[in-house]
């Protein structure tokens, strides 16, 4: 199963289930769901406490059963009630199951995140000449990250499809959680670009 957030004694309202017929059978393989179901919760002092109660109540895996869920994915966390969700799931779960989280939009990221690796990362960019305008012609470049391999900068200069800008260095600099600094980018892009000529 790739992921099923769901409480062992009740099935939660708040879930969608996906279905698919294998062999006659139709079998759910996942459900969407909120890691606070449609709890309302407020931004004063009791947000805290409302969001954990709302967590543990909603974002439970199914631990036990013929096909206990090995996986939860949590998709595009940005704002203070997804970080406290978070913590309180890598709490109960971060050492016995897969956490995947996709599009984190989290500023800063909470420190239960420490050990966690980013596997796949994309920035697309396009500069332009100052003179040009705004008509969408520009260099355009892809900072990536595909793991197990390092940062790479993709660079489309003439419209014609992108290459690897490589500057004969092992790695770009970028941390295992962090894209390369703009500076580098710029000076990687810029590198590639002059060796063109």
């Amino acid at each position: 199963p790739v992921t099923e957030l769901e409480s062992s004694a009740t099935k939660p309202k708040s879930s969608e289930a996906i279905t698919k017929t294998i062999a006659g059978k139709t079998q759910s393989s996942h459900r969407l769901w909120s890691m606070i179901g449609k709890t309302d919760i407020s931004s004063g002092p009791d947000m805290f406490d409302q969001v954990i109660a709302a967590a543990d109540e909603n974002a439970i895996l199914s631990t036990t059963g013929t096909e206990p869920e090995d996986a939860l994915i949590i998709l595009s966390p940005y704002d203070t009630t997804d970080v406290i969700a978070i913590r309180r799931i890598l709490a109960r779960y971060g050492q016995t199951r897969t956490v995947i989280i996709v599009n984190s939009r989290m500023e800063v990221l909470p420190a239960e995140l420490s050990s966690a690796v980013l596997v796949y990362a994309m920035m697309p960019l396009i500069a332009r000449s100052r003179n040009s305008g705004d008509d969408g012609n520009g260099l355009k470049a892809v900072v990536m990250r595909r793991f197990p391999s390092k940062w790479a900068i993709y660079v489309d200069v003439y419209g014609d499809g992108f290459v690897e800008a490589s500057d004969g260095q092992d790695a770009i600099v970028g941390s295992s959680k962090d894209f390369p600094s703009p500076e580098y980018i710029a000076k990687a892009v810029q590198k590639h670009v002059e060796g063109l000529k």
